[in-house]
């Protein structure tokens, strides 16, 4: 069942193109892809890519090019690599995050090791993955990840149905908190929220995040996604 799943949810050419907003300004673009199958150490996976970028005029206050290269096995449906291409004002860090689950380890381009937590996603695929539970309404989920060091299982509560007017049209959506201690990600207090659309598909059309000088907001202004199978 949870491979039909995955088959539904990570089909090649799938994308969410989305504005993106800090406080009322419009400061850029954002897209989440399922880009293509590829093959990552003898295994097929599926190529998870999300892209933020500043426009001209939002880069002169605070630059932001970031880009997260996500692949997640296709059979069993956990990541098994995360590449982070990160630039931020004058901050700049490239990452490469391997999960290996036969070696029982998860290895940090830059020496960190931690233990394998079993069937781990990252950050950017668990936003995708979110979708293929039910998400009932007042219900609570829970998703094996690992983010900046942090292992565990990351609490997904569905908080309310709510209808949204958003560049890409009108959506009646389910808000999402999720949430695991010690990230700043998924904090408590702050951290990220998700609308998914009330239907079949479960998709990603909006999402809030606490940033240090406050709160980023992307809105699907495209939508390019197949129907399910």
């Amino acid at each position: 069942m949870i491979y039909l799943l995955i088959l539904v949810y990570l089909q090649p050419n799938n994308k969410i193109i989305y504005k993106v907003k800090y406080g009322p300004i419009y400061a850029g673009n954002a897209s989440l892809e399922i880009a293509d199958v590829e093959s990552l150490r003898g295994r097929r996976v599926w190529h998870i890519v999300s892209k933020e970028r500043t426009n001209w005029f939002f880069s002169k206050i605070f630059s932001i090019q970031d880009r997260y290269d996500s692949y997640v096995d296709s059979i069993y449906g956990y990541s098994l690599q995360l590449k982070k291409h990160i630039r931020e004002g004058h901050y700049k860090n490239d990452l490469i995050v391997d999960f290996s689950p036969e070696k029982g380890i998860i290895k940090y381009s830059d020496g960190r090791k931690f233990p394998y937590f079993a069937k781990a996603m990252d950050m950017i695929s668990s936003i995708i993955y979110i979708g293929k539970f039910p998400l009932l309404l007042d219900s609570t989920y829970y998703l094996p990840i690992h983010i900046d060091g942090v292992s565990g299982n990351l609490k997904i509560k569905v908080i309310e149905r709510e209808r949204i007017e958003i560049s890409a049209g009108v959506f009646f959506t389910l808000r999402v908190k999720p949430f695991l201690p010690q990230t700043k990600a998924f904090s408590k207090n702050g951290g990220m929220e998700i609308w998914y659309t009330d239907d079949e598909r479960h998709l990603p059309v909006k999402i809030n995040s606490k940033v240090f000088f406050g709160f980023i907001t992307m809105e699907a202004k495209e939508i390019q996604w197949k129907n399910m199978l």
